[in-house]
Formats: structure tokens, C-alpha cells, sequence
């Protein structure tokens, strides 16, 4: 597998992601849950706030956030290895030398 189809695919599980949270926010909109004062506090998508989500015990959210928990730990091992192979490469070593170029677009590009 080659460096740019690794970040697309870190891409790709980051908008699959996405698209389950903003589910999460449109079944808690639709149910008249309002947990911004929450959300102020600690973040959206926090531990805390996921933990939050669980106790209003809908399945719906509940099965979206089994996903998002699930998605977390496989873009989070892709990006260690995206970090460990941009390491490894000269070309990008000299991109990150460009402010505004981080491990990600310096292996696209």
C-alpha cells in the first residue's frame, strides 16, 4: 500500500466518522435533548461527553457511538503509522520543513 492511499484512508475513516457524529447531534436535536452547557464544558465527543450520550439510553445513539469508539482506534492506529512512515521518508521530511506542512500533506503531496 503506498503513503497517499494510507492518509486517503485515514481521510476516508475521519468523514465515516463525521457523518456518525453529526447523526448523534440530529437524533439528540430531534429528541429535544439539549446538552450544550455540556458540550461547553468539556468538548463535543469528549469521554465525558460520549459517556453523557450513553445515559440517555437510546439505541440509536447508543450503536454510533459503539461505532465512533471503534472508528477512534483505527484512525488513531493509522496515524501512528502514517507518522512512523513520513519519518522514514526524505521528501517528506523536507515538506514538514514548510510551515502550514504537516505529516498528512506532506505524504500526499
Amino acid at each position: 500500500m503506498g503513503l497517499r492511499d494510507i492518509v486517503r484512508h485515514r481521510a476516508a475513516l475521519v468523514r465515516m466518522r463525521t457523518k456518525l457524529k453529526n447523526k448523534v447531534h440530529s437524533i439528540t436535536v430531534m429528541k429535544g435533548i439539549d446538552d450544550a452547557s455540556e458540550v461547553e464544558r468539556t468538548g463535543t465527543f469528549t469521554k465525558r461527553h460520549m459517556y453523557k450520550l450513553e445515559e440517555f439510553d437510546d439505541y440509536r445513539i447508543n450503536g454510533c457511538l459503539r461505532v465512533i469508539k471503534s472508528l477512534n482506534d483505527e484512525v488513531n492506529t493509522v496515524s501512528k503509522k502514517i507518522l512512523l512512515l513520513a519519518k522514514e521518508d526524505e521528501n517528506a521530511k523536507l515538506l514538514i520543513t514548510i510551515p502550514g506542512v504537516g505529516y498528512y500533506s506532506a505524504l500526499l503531496i
